[in-house]
């Protein structure tokens, strides 16, 4: 099925639909695509409603802050690692003051890459329907809401799936149906993800020893950080380290055997 991919600006006539696209979270935990704009007090400040209300006013000086893109017939669904990695390089090149061209190249990749692995989703069968609402859907929701806090509170202690239904005062089993069938991944999985992604962060960041991370964020080894790493991010922590932004881009995505794989973002 052909895909038709229709690119606007974001200006104050679309914020209905910058809404619908942010969610009621905004989008990673109450950004609203603030992150890069705002100095970190300011914005961890702002975060949730104080970031929608700048993102709004932004809007309203009639500039435009961006693109939105209306693509059909794609659902929401959550990026793969490899296109969160080049979703983090794009933040860190606009955070670190990298030139126009590096930050516009690094936001047209992650675009690019994520809406590769959005099509191979759906050519996979990946993509399912919105679940229907009612009281036994909200309350699912909230169990998945409590585990992500259960996990975002101990991902660097020895969370087993009892321990964490006993924390959110749930059966194990139970608990484990209503977030899978929220998030389409195992509660294990969400833990792995979440583990991975705070050592990404400290691998862009810092120069803590690789040992360190994997011990403080609950591998047992640096071995096991980097086996891991490698699987949802494409490429191990060290070549991070050691390969220029452009590089990585070119390594990581868009992925292959999609509508968007057979040129890259600066052949277009």
């Amino acid at each position: 099925m052909p895909l038709r991919v229709r690119i606007e600006s974001a200006v104050a006539e679309r914020w209905s639909d910058l809404e619908r696209l942010f969610g009621a979270r905004g989008a990673c935990g109450g950004c609203w695509c603030m992150w890069y704009r705002l100095q970190r007090a300011e914005y961890e400040r702002k975060k949730g409603a104080g970031n929608r209300a700048a993102l709004r006013r932004l809007l309203g000086t009639g500039e435009p802050a961006g693109v939105i893109a209306y693509a059909a017939p794609l659902r929401q669904a959550p990026i793969g690692g490899r296109e969160y990695l080049i979703h983090r390089l794009a933040l860190r090149a606009a955070a670190t003051g990298a030139d126009l061209v590096e930050q516009e190249e690094s936001a047209a990749w992650f675009f690019y890459a994520a809406l590769a692995y959005a099509i191979a989703r759906r050519d996979a069968g990946a993509v399912r329907s919105p679940k229907p609402a009612g009281a036994a859907w909200t309350r699912a929701l909230e169990y998945t809401a409590r585990v992500h806090e259960v996990i975002g509170r101990g991902f660097q202690d020895q969370l087993t799936l009892a321990r964490i239904g006993r924390a959110v005062h749930c059966s194990p089993f139970h608990l484990s149906r209503l977030v899978t069938a929220v998030t389409g991944a195992p509660i294990h999985r969400l833990l792995v993800r979440h583990r991975l992604r705070h050592a990404l962060e400290r691998v862009l960041d810092s120069r803590d020893s690789l040992s360190a991370i994997a011990f403080s964020t609950g591998f047992s080894s640096h071995s096991h950080l980097t086996d891991a790493f490698h699987r949802e991010f494409g490429c191990s922590p060290a070549m991070i380290r050691r390969r220029a932004p452009a590089e990585l881009r070119s390594l990581l995505g868009p992925r292959r055997g999609t509508a968007c794989s057979s040129t890259s973002p600066e052949t277009r």
